[in-house]
């Protein structure tokens, strides 16, 4: 379990706790869950994540969704359930690695057109993805779900 320094004290009074117990928190939680998750072997699943257990107690049990691959992580909270898709997110991540201009160029356009600031038939989009092939491929694969395209630009940083 990753936890909150807060969390963490009151959790590990517990004599036997349930599971392990990793003090994390920040910016760095999602990307650090993430890593650990794709290095779990395939026994491991299903597991449940939840990324903020928050105040809202009855949303959060409403929106528990449980991981059954490392391929595509749920990610839980009391204000919604999302699904990182642990390929496009090694995709995105090597992209950036190898053209850093060019993957924050990527991310500017999926959050503007998330927020819809530019429309999909934009020029300048098309213009950028017809000479970058990488950033077609990862452009083909996005999730559908505005909301869950941002969470997985959040997560790359």
């Amino acid at each position: 379990m990753l936890t909150n320094p807060g969390w963490d004290k009151r959790l590990r009074v517990a004599t036997r706790p349930l599971f392990e117990l990793h003090q994390v928190s920040g910016k760095g939680a999602m990307e650090y869950a993430c890593h650990l998750i794709t290095e779990l072997s395939e026994e491991a699943f299903p597991l449940l994540y939840i990324s903020d257990i928050g105040r809202k107690k009855a949303e959060l049990v409403a929106n528990l969704k449980l991981t059954l691959s490392k391929a595509q992580i749920q990610v839980c909270s009391g204000e919604l359930v999302y699904r990182i898709n642990t390929e496009l997110l090694q995709a995105i991540r090597e992209m950036q690695q190898a053209d850093k201009s060019g993957c924050n160029k990527l991310q500017g356009f999926i959050v503007n057109s998330c927020h819809g600031r530019i429309a999909p038939d934009d020029e300048g989009l098309h213009t950028f993805l017809s000479a970058n092939p990488e950033a077609l491929a990862i452009a083909r694969r996005l999730p559908a779900d505005p909301h869950e395209k941002l969470q997985l630009i959040r997560v790359c940083g």
